[in-house]
């Protein structure tokens, strides 16, 4: 389990709470995202995220649940199938950190390269 053994900030514990879904099928709804992964615990979020311009889904999603232990029950019923899809989960206090790095990398490339400056150094 990845709740057991460390103290956590309520911030922390609140990324343990949140899993990413992806490969939802484009028919899928937050209420059909709810039904299924609500068998595993209380959520106290759920979205598939949309495409603003052609109004339809991105094809994945985000569950939270009200505890740690739940969202861990979650990822231990691995696989999911929602709506005839293999669905893929990922606990996001894993996956964050990393594309926080990468898009900060990023960020201090463009600008390195449209602005010919040195890196900005972070704190």
């Amino acid at each position: 389990k990845i709740t057991q053994g460390c103290q956590m900030t309520a911030q922390m514990e609140n990324q343990l709470c949140k899993l990413f879904v992806g490969g939802l099928n484009v028919q899928t709804t937050d209420d059909g995202l709810r039904n299924h992964f609500e068998q595993y615990g209380a959520l106290t979020d759920c979205v598939v995220v949309q495409n603003q311009q052609l109004k339809r889904s991105r094809c994945f999603g985000f569950v939270t649940y009200s505890s740690p232990e739940e969202a861990d029950s979650a990822m231990a019923a691995r696989p999911h199938v929602l709506d005839g899809n293999n669905v893929d989960t990922t606990n996001i206090f894993f996956a964050f950190p990393v594309a926080q790095k990468a898009k900060e990398k990023l960020h201090d490339s463009v600008f390195m390269t449209f602005n010919k400056r040195t890196k900005i150094e972070r704190d």
